[in-house]
């Protein structure tokens, strides 16, 4: 028992345990020692990285290759409106039109708002006017009538010049308008062309109209 108690390894014995130690938790050591940028896109097993994994913001714009991102990957309703683009949001279309008609005949070009254009077609004339069903609303045209405010009782008011016979084709120059409702929620700006006798049949309307609501 004394000799048991009084022994005491020797220097070898005990460098060869430390080595053994050390062989032992080798590849634990290894694991939180890495080398910086040792382990690259083929030491990572497939589907390793989550979303869990990432942590906010640490994907930024200079970290995501180019044309990597696509439309369809794009949640639309979270982009807010270009500041500059909010006046050109307001507005909702642009229409046009182009009909004929027989003598005698009104035809409508188009309804928006409280405001309806029609083509009117004469024995010799055409021309366009422009009816409103809101009170104290606003009408001006270049070459028509300025009509303000403009209420259901001002009737047909008519839009530009009308074509006759002696001038057959009237437009665009001479056939623009700008009408405001009385609420002052809708704004259509319109150019309008007529002409009698021309292209072979006795009226033709043409135009375009751009709408504007809030």
């Amino acid at each position: 028992m004394t000799w048991l108690q009084t022994r005491r390894p020797s220097a070898s014995m005990i460098v060869a345990l430390i080595a053994l130690f050390v062989a032992l938790g080798g590849s634990s050591y290894a694991a939180v020692t890495l080398a910086k940028n040792s382990v690259g896109s083929k030491q990572l097993k497939k589907n390793a990285v989550t979303t869990a994994k990432i942590k906010n913001g640490a994907v930024t714009g200079n970290k995501i290759k180019n044309g990597a991102v696509t439309g369809n990957k794009i949640k639309l309703s979270s982009l807010g409106t270009v500041p500059s683009a909010k006046v050109a949001g307001s507005a909702q279309n642009v229409k046009t039109w182009f009909q004929t008609a027989t003598s005698g005949q009104t035809v409508t070009l188009l309804s928006e708002g409280p405001f309806t254009y029609r083509g009117v077609c004469g024995s010799s004339t055409a021309e366009t006017t422009i009816t409103t069903t809101q009170n104290d609303s606003e009408f001006n045209s270049y070459g028509g009538n300025w009509t303000e405010p403009f209420n259901p009782s001002s009737g047909a008011v008519r839009v530009g010049y009308e074509a006759t016979s002696s001038d057959p084709w009237y437009g665009p120059y001479d056939g623009t308008d700008s009408a405001l409702s009385g609420d002052g929620r809708t704004v259509v700006e319109t150019t309008v062309s007529d002409g009698t006798g021309v292209g072979g049949v006795p009226c033709t309307f043409a135009g375009y109209a751009v709408v504007f609501t809030r």
